[in-house]
C-alpha cells in the first residue's frame, strides 16, 4: 500500500451509461460519495472528488419525423439531472467541473438501430440466394420511436486533462484515480507519471466477463493499477486486476 493523498476523478458520462446495468436502477449522489470512498485502499487518503458532467440540454429542437418541437428545458430528465447536480455538488470534498451537452442532430435507438440490421441482413440473404433459416419480415416499419437526440458532451475530456496535469506537476496528490473507459486520458495519465505520481485507472467489469475491466488495454498499459468496483447487496467492492 502506498500511504497517499488521493484524487478521484469520475467521468459522469460513463458513469451515467452504466449506472442501470450495475445497480439496476439510476445513480443518486449518494453512490458517487459511496463508490469514492470504496475505491481507495486503506492507508489512502481522500484529498478530492472531481466530478465532470454537462447541465442538462435546454434548448428547442424538432422531431425529424413528427416534426412537433420538444422543449428539453422542462422535461423530467433534465429536472432530475439539475436536482441531482445541485445535490452533489453541495457535499464535502467533491468539484463540480461543468463541460457543455450540444444537439448534433438524431439518430436510432440501440433497439431500432439492432432490428433494421437484422432486416437488411435477411434481405441480403434472400437476394443472394444465400442459405437462412429466417425469412426478412414484410412488416416491418420503424416510427417515430425509433429515433432519438444525439447529444455530445463538449470540453470534458480537456478538463480532465488539465486536473490530471495540475494534480500531478504541482504535486497536490500523490496518487489519481480515474473512473472510466475513454482513451482520450491516456496523454495526461503518461504525463501524471513522468511527473511521479500514480494513476490508477478504474471502471465497472466488463459486460462479457465481469472479472475483466471495461477497459481498452490502452488504458490498463499505462496505469499503474487496475480497480474494478462491483455492487454486490448493496455496497461497492473493489477488485483489483492484473493483467
Amino acid at each position: 500500500m502506498y500511504n497517499s493523498s488521493v484524487a478521484v476523478l469520475f467521468d459522469a458520462g460513463y458513469l451515467w451509461r452504466n449506472w442501470k446495468r450495475i445497480l439496476g436502477r439510476d445513480g443518486v449522489p449518494q453512490d458517487v460519495v459511496d463508490l469514492s470512498r470504496s475505491l481507495m485502499h486503506d492507508d489512502e487518503k481522500l484529498f478530492r472528488v472531481f466530478y465532470y458532467d454537462c447541465e442538462p440540454f435546454e434548448g428547442k429542437k424538432q422531431h425529424p419525423i413528427t416534426d412537433k418541437w420538444k422543449d428539453y428545458s422542462k422535461s423530467e430528465k433534465a429536472e432530475e439531472r439539475q436536482g441531482f447536480l445541485k445535490s452533489l455538488s453541495q457535499r464535502d470534498n467533491i468539484a463540480f467541473r461543468r463541460g457543455r451537452l450540444s444537439h448534433k442532430g438524431w439518430k436510432l435507438t440501440d433497439d431500432a438501430n439492432n432490428k433494421l440490421t437484422r432486416q437488411l441482413k435477411l434481405q441480403y440473404l434472400e437476394q443472394t440466394g444465400m442459405a437462412s433459416s429466417e425469412l426478412p419480415d414484410p412488416n416491418f416499419k420503424l416510427d417515430q420511436n425509433a429515433y432519438q437526440p444525439n447529444f455530445s458532451q463538449k470540453a470534458v475530456d480537456m478538463k480532465i486533462g488539465l486536473d490530471v496535469a495540475w494534480l500531478s506537476s504541482k504535486k497536490v496528490v500523490q496518487t489519481i484515480i480515474l473512473f472510466g473507459c475513454d482513451t482520450d486520458y491516456t496523454p495526461a495519465m503518461k504525463h501524471a507519471r513522468r511527473e511521479g505520481c500514480r494513476v490508477s485507472i478504474a471502471c465497472f467489469p466488463s459486460r462479457r466477463d465481469n472479472t475483466r475491466p471495461d477497459l481498452h488495454p490502452e488504458l490498463c498499459e499505462h496505469a499503474d493499477e487496475c480497480r474494478i468496483m462491483k455492487y454486490d447487496q448493496g455496497v461497492f467492492v473493489k477488485v483489483q486486476y492484473t493483467v
